[in-house]
């Protein structure tokens, strides 16, 4: 740790072998709060690069809970950094919901809340699904319906060691990216939102190297999400290679709104915004559920485009066949 922590200081990257020795001294707690403190702040200023976060998400991944009696690939997950201060409901957890409608099969990776006021976590547990699950029911229920939410807390127990010196340094760190790149269940395709549109095509590269077949990185008008209320900058890996382009709400056939439409608030509320969604209610808050849906939906194969992957959200919604996949989800994690 001490090695790294002057390297960083000094502003020099670190070597794989660097990187991965200072995230296993975190995750063995062998690093005190201030020095891992001192080497987040260090390496905040300084940048980290794309080879620091693949050997800091490959070491962390190699001390996780791994599922591993999975239904046949692809398997996704909708997760993202958080940490856009945006202030707008779960729009990855509706997202993930809708999407497992389709039968395809999801893995939501997540949280309590760090920068919202509601986690995806915390939404869950207020719609009656248990969090703490083990690796063996979360296997069944997986294999099950088709769906499943990984606590983050449960399969990341080392990641307890940093938790002091993150809350400390109270400023968006390299853990924040981490999280979305270590699901437990090993998903091979991701639709991933970061908070700064600087880090698409960089996570989109960390993503290339840890092998992960298709992935889309967004940043959505200031959120970590599609948005539809402005442009998306999205960097696409496909086929081993990544590709950077933008979209507008328009041209995956959604309308525009405002900001405002998307807001969210405290986990009751939020709780209530889902429901409404899968219910059919038509608003923003329906369009950008779909849009990051539809998204993917296209990653999984099951449609051409981001648009004809709208399409096909739009109909699982007015189905009742995301309502339904949310009851499904809730009766089998009760009963695990």
């Amino acid at each position: 740790m001490d090695i790294a922590i002057k390297k960083a200081v000094s502003g020099q990257h670190l070597n794989q072998d660097e990187a991965e020795a200072a995230i296993g001294d975190i995750m063995t707690g062998n690093a005190s709060d201030p020095k891992i403190a001192s080497f987040l702040t260090a390496m905040h200023m300084k940048g980290e690069t794309t080879e620091e976060i693949t050997a800091f998400a490959r070491k962390i991944r190699s001390f996780a809970t791994t599922l591993e009696k999975t239904p046949q690939k692809p398997l996704i997950d909708t997760c993202g950094t958080g940490g856009d201060g945006a202030n707008t409901f779960n729009i990855s957890t509706a997202s993930a919901i809708v999407t497992a409608g389709t039968r395809i099969n999801v893995v939501k990776h997540g949280n309590r809340s760090v920068s919202s006021r509601c986690g995806s976590a915390d939404v869950l547990e207020e719609l009656g699904i248990p969090l703490s699950l083990t690796k063996t029911q979360s296997e069944n229920i997986l294999n099950k319906i088709g769906m499943v939410f990984l606590y983050a807390p449960e399969f990341h127990s080392a990641m307890k060691h940093a938790m002091t010196a993150r809350k400390e340094v109270g400023f968006k760190t390299f853990f924040n990216i981490i999280g979305p790149l270590t699901n437990p269940a090993k998903a091979d395709r991701q639709l991933l939102g970061v908070f700064s549109p600087k880090l698409t095509t960089k996570i989109a590269e960390v993503l290339q190297n840890l092998e992960i077949e298709r992935a889309l990185v967004v940043h959505g008008n200031g959120l970590d999400e599609i948005t539809v209320t402005g442009t998306t900058l999205i960097s696409e890996l496909k086929n081993n290679k990544i590709e950077t382009y933008k979209i507008t709400p328009k041209e995956i056939g959604l309308k525009k709104h405002p900001h405002e439409t998307i807001k969210g608030g405290n986990t009751k509320t939020n709780a209530k915004i889902l429901k409404k969604i899968l219910k059919g209610q038509k608003n923003g808050k329906r369009d950008i559920v779909l849009a990051n849906a539809g998204a993917a939906i296209y990653l999984s194969d099951k449609a051409n485009s981001i648009q004809e992957g709208v399409e096909i959200a739009k109909n699982t919604i007015d189905s009742g066949a995301a309502m339904k996949k949310l009851n499904e989800l809730r009766e089998a994690s009760q009963n695990a």
